[in-house]
């Protein structure tokens, strides 16, 4: 089955912090299929304050134009390669009460043809 690669589309992340120490979390495109230039708009949504950022793995291996991390409503411009490229969802909790914090990393992946 071939996948048809988008010039554009959009991430959306849902991460909300729960009680007990721990972070629900949904990214509901974990393989995304981009074409050379194409355009992705990250969308960070939480209604309890979890911070949601876009990270490299490696400094040679990002897939966009802009400088990491992506935070907010981040809006990335392909490079003019190909290639499968991996970044990093990162979602932190913080516990008011004791002032510790809880972190998630989740580890979706770009493939650009």
């Amino acid at each position: 089955m071939r996948i048809a690669s988008k010039m554009a589309d959009t991430v959306t992340i849902t991460a909300n912090c729960t009680n007990g120490q721990q972070i629900d979390v949904k990214v509901d495109k974990w393989v995304l299929y981009m074409k050379k230039q194409g355009e992705v708009v990250f969308v960070p949504l939480s209604t309890t304050g979890a911070a949601i950022s876009v990270t490299q793995q490696s400094p040679a291996l990002w897939p966009f134009d802009q400088t990491p991390p992506l935070n907010g409503n981040g809006k990335g411009k392909i490079k003019n390669r190909d290639g499968d490229y991996r970044y990093d969802v990162r979602v932190a909790c913080s516990n008011g009460t004791t002032g510790d914090s809880v972190r998630v990393v989740i580890d979706p992946d770009i493939i650009v043809n």
